[in-house]
């Protein structure tokens, strides 16, 4: 763990992970048992940052852990997890942010200004079926970019931490030309990229999200591909492209949400269609 003071602020600062291998960690069962709730950011990660910034972890592999890979906690600012492989994971692979943080955090606790960009995420919730392959809570400025995230029990991808379209300091995000496929492998109500709540400025632009399929233990449909759940508004929605998803494959799935941007999105278009648009895949 790496951990500086947000009292202060003191931060843990400038330092680079490059090609190391973080492997083997245990996740004890509480006294208390199994977590089960959404995405389960509550669970601890093999490699933990809080108070950080510039802090690197690039081309490193991550992989048999008993929880969440590397999380970027709260007070994490200007990190990055870069070209990284994260692989049998007892949890999911990156989380930035915390379940606990205010919906009206700011600096210094407030996530800023984090990337997660060209990693492979795979075998994620091998013990944890809620976890996400990226969990993102209350973050402002995060770049989610050219990750492949596959073969997760729940959501590939899920940004927000607030279940209305009030306002909150999660903005400015950008989630764009990532490859999410075979995740919703296990369970149900989830999809390839998911948001919460109000994020105004927020782009996701350019995804390409496939099969998702039910499993025969999902309790009802529920294997979206872009899913704006609860809240959802302030976003751009452009240039994504699914298929092969077994809930609403015809349209973007959205539970009750607020005013979007959504233009020119390729919805139940698969590779050999006419209509596939193999300039942006």
């Amino acid at each position: 763990a790496l951990t500086g003071d947000l009292q202060e602020p003191r931060f843990v600062e400038h330092i680079t992970f490059e090609r190391i291998g973080f492997m083997h960690s245990e996740w004890p069962l509480p006294r208390e048992g199994y977590d089960t709730s959404q995405g389960q950011p509550a669970l601890s990660a093999a490699v933990e940052v809080t108070g950080g910034r510039d802090i690197r972890f690039e081309r490193c592999a991550v992989a048999h852990t008993g929880a969440y890979a590397i999380g970027l906690g709260p007070g994490s600012q200007q990190c990055a997890v870069v070209g990284c492989l994260m692989f049998d994971l007892g949890g999911g692979g990156v989380k930035v942010g915390s379940q606990g943080l205010s919906r009206h955090a700011t600096f210094p606790l407030l996530p800023t200004g984090n990337v997660v960009e060209n990693n492979t995420i795979t075998d994620v919730g091998v013990v944890h079926y809620s976890a996400n392959g990226i969990w993102c809570g209350v973050v402002k400025d995060t770049r989610i970019a050219h990750n492949e995230v596959c073969h997760c029990p729940y959501t590939g991808i899920a940004v927000g931490w607030c279940w209305d379209d009030k306002p909150s300091s999660c903005a400015g995000n950008i989630i764009e030309h990532n490859h999410v496929h075979h995740v919703m492998e296990l369970v149900q109500d989830g999809g390839g990229i998911y948001t919460l709540g109000r994020q105004p400025g927020t782009i996701i632009r350019g995804n390409l999200i496939h099969d998702n399929q039910p499993s025969p233990f999902a309790c009802a449909p529920g294997q979206a591909g872009l899913y704006f759940d609860q809240g959802s508004s302030g976003f751009l929605v452009e240039e994504n492209i699914q298929y092969n998803v077994a809930w609403v494959p015809e349209r973007i799935h959205q539970n009750q949400p607020g005013e979007m941007d959504i233009r020119t999105n390729y919805l139940n278009v698969s590779p050999g269609d006419p209509g596939f648009p193999h300039n942006i895949a």
